[in-house]
């Protein structure tokens, strides 16, 4: 018992201990613990008593703008270089204009030494005047060490981001997965084909042999792709046909149509992403008195798929199923974890028809 307390005990001490480093309201007092040592520089500055080497509060000043100098590049660093730079791949780029930035820094501070700092010796430098080559190349040595202990902080930071994004894309994968086995492969949908292939036996043979076939298709590929995250687009495409057609059987007065305008050949997305949007469609699109009509289209605009899904509404007023309830909002979140702000999902609910529009990078 002991010894899992103690593991309880160390884990919960390891998880504030990440929190402590990546939540954001831990920011401020992150900054103020990675400042310290420089502010503690100036509290040194500030009462050092003996042997002064600039007169009044202008040792204070060449310590203050030293101290600017460092936020400065620590934070142009993390915010600006790391982001734009390193997260996209291009790192060589990324240490060419982290050393400019160290460079430039140090000239700034030179120049702002000797003009505002220097005047005001009234103690000669121990080591003697340097030349600008020799500040360069000893704060390099310096900054360069110090802010890339930053740029490991970022990645680990990062690196922490991406795997809580993985570990929730996984929860909503499988979330996904048990509400589509409840609401697509349950026993009324299984009994419902099976009688209407039974009947069909008897009126058309050829046609309920094809339905067979079809329902062994959709059956096998639902349950073959439940441990990938990624499928084939052609496979999903002929997942909606079949399933559809599928739907077709049960439905009088109903049509669909599939556009397909690129070549699916090759290309990949995230598994049953538009079955849900598809299977809205098809269960508020049912109209017992009144035609009822699915639209669906995909294609490319450059890198970016585009997934276009249209249904009537029922002509009956009051016979339209509001679409609330956690499968949008389940699929909207898993496009987020995916693409972040690359995607773009539109939703219009209009009086006659409903329409869902989404694009995502391939």
């Amino acid at each position: 018992m002991s010894d899992i307390t103690t593991a309880g005990v160390s884990t919960a001490r390891e998880d504030l201990f990440v929190k402590f480093l990546t939540h954001r309201e831990y920011r401020v007092l992150r900054h103020l613990i990675g400042l310290f040592p420089f502010l503690l520089l100036i509290w040194a500055v500030i009462f050092k008593n003996n042997h002064p080497e600039f007169a009044g509060f202008y040792s204070v000043l060449d310590a203050l703008i030293f101290l600017l100098l460092i936020t400065g590049m620590m934070y142009s660093n993390m915010y600006y270089l790391i982001p734009a730079f390193f997260y996209k791949k291009r790192q060589t780029l990324y240490f060419l204009l982290l050393s400019l930035l160290i460079v430039a820094g140090i000239i700034l501070f030179r120049f702002g030494h000797d003009l505002l700092i220097e005047p005001h010796r009234i103690s000669p430098a121990a080591d003697g005047a340097r030349s600008l080559i020799a500040h360069l190349i000893m704060g390099l040595l310096f900054f360069l060490p110090l802010l890339l202990t930053t740029t490991g902080f970022k990645l680990f930071q990062q690196w922490i981001e991406d795997t809580n994004k993985m570990k929730e894309l996984e929860t909503k994968y499988l979330e996904s997965e048990l509400r589509e086995l409840r609401n697509q492969i349950n026993p009324h949908f299984l009994f419902n084909m099976l009688n209407n292939v039974n009947v069909m036996i008897m009126k058309d043979p050829d046609k309920a042999s094809q339905l067979v076939v079809k329902l062994s298709d959709l059956l096998r590929y639902h349950l073959n792709e439940r441990s990938h995250h990624h499928a084939f687009l052609s496979a999903e495409i002929k997942f909606i046909t079949d399933f559809i057609e599928l739907e077709k059987v049960r439905r009088d007065n109903f049509r669909f149509t599939i556009n397909i305008d690129l070549d699916p050949k090759g290309l990949k997305v995230p598994a049953k992403i538009f079955v849900n949007f598809v299977e809205n469609a098809v269960k508020h699109s049912a109209d017992s008195r009144s035609p009822s009509e699915i639209n669906i289209r995909f294609s490319m605009n450059g890198r970016m798929l585009l997934f276009e899904c249209t249904n009537t509404k029922p002509a009956k007023p009051g016979a339209h199923i509001e679409r609330t309830g956690i499968g949008i909002a389940n699929i909207k979140r898993r496009l987020e974890l995916l693409y972040g702000p690359q995607f773009n999902l539109n939703i219009s609910d209009r009086p006659d028809y409903y329409q869902v529009n989404l694009m995502f990078p391939l």
